[in-house]
């Protein structure tokens, strides 16, 4: 009875035991077929036994969903830092055999990786991606550039150092997710600046993004769509085809770290608060934090998603989250 597929006949049995129950005692009460005081009695009793359990077995049946999602992604992302363990390790070998590269480019690809610390990997197109715009710049931008992840890897270090993450088992494939898209986080906040300065605008920023959507992502119709149309207003933003190239990959890269850390509760709290940090350090990127815009927002989203489904019927949520309430409080205490 401890496997899923177990409980998942008995939750199948017992709802027909129900059903057979139930339909007794309609038909008693019909008039149809009619019971005996003491089998009507029994009949209520077993009925009410059935129902208890029913609800012990789904209550089951969560748990092991639950744990079995757990244990799935955890196997994931085992599997995941290994594997890429084993694409860094091979990296250079990779370069230095594919034709369709010129040695130029192999060169500047070489030198970055020695430049590179040891823990942010980067893929082979983002290599050679990379390689090919720092041709293009001049010495004294790529020399920023290498800077710039530098100083990365050392505030990551401060932020994160006296964290406690000894039960997240696949630490060290997040830890290089987050440097790698803090560095492009950041490329592509800086390159939108620069756009908008050779058009003799000036970029207002990123627009704030709410904790529940991420919190309520997979159950709430409007968390989904909240963060669905928040993309749309910054990709607006983008002047370029490659800009928005960028964001989508951004986007969903921040995404699934921000559900990932969300997934592990309060005792990610701290983690999740430094990697925020980080983000807002290099890409000035901000949550919303103050009840009557959280408000203001929910109501401008609700109205948009309407338009495009109007059967739409939203269930009530909590817009002020647990780790909205600890970021208050931490922000309180730096201030």
């Amino acid at each position: 009875m401890e496997t899923l597929k177990d409980i998942e006949d008995f939750i199948d049995v017992t709802k027909k035991r129900i059903a057979l129950f139930e339909s007794k005692l309609k038909e008693h009460e019909s008039g149809v077929s009619r019971m005996s005081a003491m089998a009507k009695a029994s009949s209520e009793t077993k009925l009410d036994e059935m129902l208890n359990l029913l609800q012990s077995y789904e209550a089951k049946r969560d748990e092991l969903v639950k744990i079995d999602s757990e244990v799935l992604k955890k196997i994931e992302d085992e599997a995941r830092l290994q594997e890429l363990k084993i694409y860094a390790l091979n990296q250079k070998k990779r370069i230095l055999s594919n034709i369709e590269i010129s040695d130029e480019i192999k060169k500047e690809i070489l030198k970055t990786l020695d430049e590179l610390p040891s823990n942010i990997i980067f893929r082979d197109e983002e290599l050679i991606d990379l390689a090919e715009k720092s041709l293009q710049l001049n010495l004294r931008e790529v020399d920023e550039h290498l800077k710039t992840i530098k100083k990365i890897k050392i505030d990551f270090d401060g932020l994160f150092k006296n964290i406690d993450t000894s039960d997240i088992k696949e630490i060290d494939f997040l830890n290089n997710q987050i440097l790698v898209l803090t560095l492009q986080f950041h490329t592509f906040v800086e390159n939108l600046n620069e756009a908008y300065k050779d058009e003799n605008k000036k970029f207002a920023g990123l627009p704030k993004y709410e904790d529940w959507w991420i919190d309520e992502m997979w159950f709430s119709h409007l968390a989904y769509f909240s963060l669905l149309k928040w993309k749309k207003i910054i990709k607006k933003f983008c002047l370029t085809k490659l800009q928005k190239k960028s964001w989508n990959i951004i986007f969903a890269n921040w995404v699934s770290i921000k559900d990932v850390v969300n997934g592990f509760g309060e005792k990610g709290y701290e983690y999740q608060f430094a990697f925020d940090s980080l983000i807002l350090k290099y890409a000035q990127l901000n949550e919303e934090l103050v009840d009557k815009n959280l408000e203001n927002i929910e109501k401008f989203m609700t109205q948009e998603t309407k338009k495009e489904d109007f059967s739409i019927k939203y269930a009530k949520h909590n817009r002020t989250t647990s780790y909205l309430l600890y970021k208050r409080e931490r922000l309180k205490g730096l201030s």
